[in-house]
């Protein structure tokens, strides 16, 4: 049976070589990028060796490595620029089986491998013996349409059975999953906290249920709801549980396809009205966030006589085109949304400086420098934009107000006919 080994690496070239190299080997590879995502991945994947980069950006290789030793004898081998004598021993003392020292050739790193790997059996628990109630109750599931799991309650929580459906959903067989550790066997992609979720309602003896996110062995991305619950024996002990595994890809689809139209303008594709008024509401309620972060409400100038002109198609193109500019104009971190019409508003994040501001506005401006080309021909329109930073204490719906009245006070003073808010 295949090795699993679990690489914890922060630098994505290395963990690329290293990775085909192991897997050129037979190795099966599972990564982690820093030290909290590498123990949690060792508890639940149950790798049969860790591989540990020593510079981690969150927690030292030294303190990994004992935590990975105080929750198991998995061997481990620490990858380390450091060659110095004094470094080895700090490493060994903590745990550590064996080192690597960078730059390392690939055949050093496969033999150190086997060696760890030659005198420690590929760990797989044989699972326990179904007992006569047991094997009645997985007759009746064999044609169960949702996928069916039942564990051992014994370190790991190794599978004892798994039904057809299970093995079409995660695309493995009974004889691969049989003896692997729960409770996502076939999944060790899985979120590690959604895992430690399930992992800790097992120790407990608790009945939990949840919806994640999951990926098969061929790569395919599903959603199943998952209701995993203890299995009591004759004298009323805890000695299976058993998982129901739904595959609600489709519905959970549906969902964000709803989301998303409920959320997003149909002609722009930004966020709409709801979707800014959800994200100003969020960055209102930290404090550590208020009085950061400004908006800018745009206000087109001239639309409407291109509008009345050249009609409601020149019209919607023209702000297609108002919102893709708006879009490349902005930051990342800031969102451009049209609440309506020819209005548009971006809320703009992490604002520390008046002249931070400034450069984000006349950024702004400049996407109404250039004609828009349009089928009728080249149009030329302008903006009129307010620009407010965020009080202490002031709701989303006040300060989207507030940006209104400047851009008004703006449309007035360029133009004295504009209409008052």
């Amino acid at each position: 049976m295949t090795s699993r080994i679990l690489l914890i690496e922060d630098d994505p070239d290395i963990t690329n070589v290293v990775t085909y190299d192991l897997e050129q080997a037979g190795y099966q590879v599972h990564t982690a990028v820093d030290g909290e995502s590498g123990l949690n991945a060792a508890v639940a994947q149950a790798p049969d060796l860790v591989l540990l980069d020593l510079g981690l950006p969150d927690i030292s290789g030294h303190d990994v490595t004992r935590q990975l030793r105080a929750q198991s004898d998995v061997p481990v081998i620490v990858l380390t620029a450091m060659d110095a004598s004094e470094q080895k021993v700090e490493l060994l003392r903590a745990g550590a089986n064996d080192y690597v020292v960078k730059p390392f050739c690939p055949d050093e790193l496969i033999a150190r491998v086997e060696v760890q790997l030659r005198d420690r059996p590929v760990h797989r628990r044989e699972p326990p013996a179904l007992s006569d109630g047991l094997s009645q109750l997985t007759a009746g599931l064999a044609h169960s349409p949702n996928g069916v799991v039942i564990t051992a309650n014994t370190p790991e929580f190794p599978v004892v059975y798994c039904n057809g459906a299970f093995e079409r959903l995660t695309g493995q067989t009974s004889r691969e999953l049989l003896g692997t550790p729960g409770p996502l066997p076939g999944n060790e992609t899985a979120d590690p906290a959604r895992t430690e979720q399930l992992l800790a309602a097992l120790r407990r003896g608790e009945t939990t249920d949840l919806t994640m996110e999951q990926t098969d062995r061929n790569g395919r991305t599903y959603w199943t709801t998952i209701t995993l619950g203890p299995v009591s024996g004759s004298a009323g002990e805890i000695t299976h549980f058993m998982g129901v595994y739904s595959d609600v890809t489709h519905q959970v689809a549906r969902q964000q396809e709803l989301e998303r139209h409920a959320f997003t303008d149909a002609l722009t594709g930004l966020p709409n009205r709801a979707q800014l008024l959800r994200e100003l509401q969020h960055e209102a309620a930290p404090l550590e966030s208020q009085e950061r972060f400004a908006l800018a409400f745009i206000d087109l100038d001239g639309f409407k006589d291109i509008n009345d002109q050249w009609g409601h198609a020149a019209g919607d193109e023209l702000l297609r085109q108002v919102g893709q500019r708006l879009r490349g104009a902005v930051r990342n971190i800031d969102l451009p949304a049209r609440l309506g019409g020819d209005e548009f508003v971006v809320l703009l994040r992490h604002i520390e400086s008046d002249e931070a501001l400034e450069l984000v506005t006349q950024r702004i401006l400049g996407i109404f420098h250039a004609p828009i080309e349009l089928d009728i021909g080249s149009v030329k329109v302008g903006g009129s934009v307010g620009v407010v930073r965020h009080l202490a204490g002031e709701t989303a719906n006040d300060l989207l107000m507030r940006a209104d009245q400047q851009m008004y006070g703006v449309k007035r003073c360029r133009r004295p006919d504009a209409p008052k808010r």
